[in-house]
């Protein structure tokens, strides 16, 4: 864990969310990120999977700030890639549009770029 001027960095798994966030003692997070998928440069046979990650995201989504953000980078080009992307987005669509607002950012000129959802709490 690196820590400096309000911001902490837990370089881990996204599983680990709510044992190193402890709502009780941890002002509740402005902004978080998380990557998806495997680790760029990193081994590319160690991947998330849907479960855990949806798990996570709902998580993140009772921990954030209002005004707050989640960034979601989600890579595509991995083994269960497709199911992962699909439970993600359907997690997405399926927030309230009056609490959240979710955002894609995604190349349009490259197949199966890793691409960008930001959830944001209204």
């Amino acid at each position: 864990m690196a820590s400096t001027a309000g911001i902490t960095l837990y370089p881990c798994c996204h599983s680990r969310l709510t044992q190193l966030i402890d709502p009780r003692i941890t002002p509740q997070p402005k902004a978080m990120i998380a990557n998806f998928g495997y680790l760029p440069n990193g081994d590319h046979s160690t991947t998330t999977n849907a479960k855990s990650s949806c798990d996570t995201i709902k998580q993140a989504t009772q921990l954030l700030a209002p005004s707050g953000r989640i960034a979601l980078v989600l890579y595509t080009g991995h083994d269960g890639a497709k199911e992962e992307v699909e439970a993600i987005e359907n997690l997405c669509n399926e927030l309230d549009g009056q609490t959240w607002n979710v955002l894609r950012v995604q190349p349009v000129n490259r197949n199966n770029a890793p691409y960008l959802l930001v959830i944001e709490k209204k």
